[in-house]
């Protein structure tokens, strides 16, 4: 897995990868000038947008039915782990970390798969929510776009079976201590 070198702004590195970089200020994903950027965008010849937000914050119908996918990095593995914190429920299965690509829909963690990968649980030093998790997904969506890009599209769709199963959005703090303890050497304990 690539690491991502935290001294780079971002803004250096989508310039260097990408021939238009816009930037809005909004409070949501959902914001007029987000909604406004994306339409100029998809009127000007893009083909995909990559979906990166804070918790909570879901694209909305508008913006999903302008006819652009929206790619994005759901650090679980699809349909078993959906929700916000599935990395810990991961480890308090005894299972690796996944990562799986898709594309949004109306259903939260439901739309079709493009890219699945598992990932080795963190060192015990290492932060999951704020470093972990994003080198993750950022190592997948490097792969998936460059697949994408090679590809004009993608190729293989899997849609998602429908699912009883519960969702994983919140953790006890009890819990998710328990986790990270399973990340320490058992000598340590």
């Amino acid at each position: 897995m690539n690491l991502p070198d935290l001294s780079i702004p971002i803004e250096t590195t989508c310039h260097a990868i990408c021939a238009h970089l816009d930037s809005v200020e909004a409070e949501t994903v959902n914001d007029p000038a987000v909604i406004r950027s994306v339409k100029a965008a998809a009127d000007s010849g893009a083909k995909l947008v990559i979906y990166s937000g804070y918790g909570g914050q879901l694209v909305g119908p508008e913006l999903l039915s302008m006819g652009l996918p929206f790619l994005h990095l759901h650090s679980g593995w699809l349909p078993e782990y959906r929700g916000s914190t599935t990395i810990y429920y991961s480890l308090l299965d005894g299972e690796s970390c996944g990562v799986s690509a898709i594309l949004l829909d109306p259903e939260i963690d439901q739309g079709p798969i493009v890219g699945r990968r598992k990932y080795p649980p963190p060192p015990a030093s290492v932060d999951i929510d704020f470093f972990y998790d994003s080198a993750i997904r950022a190592d997948l969506m490097a792969d998936t776009v460059e697949a994408w890009a090679r590809a004009d599209g993608f190729a293989d769709l899997v849609v998602q079976p429908e699912s009883s199963d519960g969702a994983f959005f919140v953790i006890h703090p009890l819990l998710k201590h328990v986790a990270l303890l399973s990340l320490r050497d058992e000598k340590t304990l």
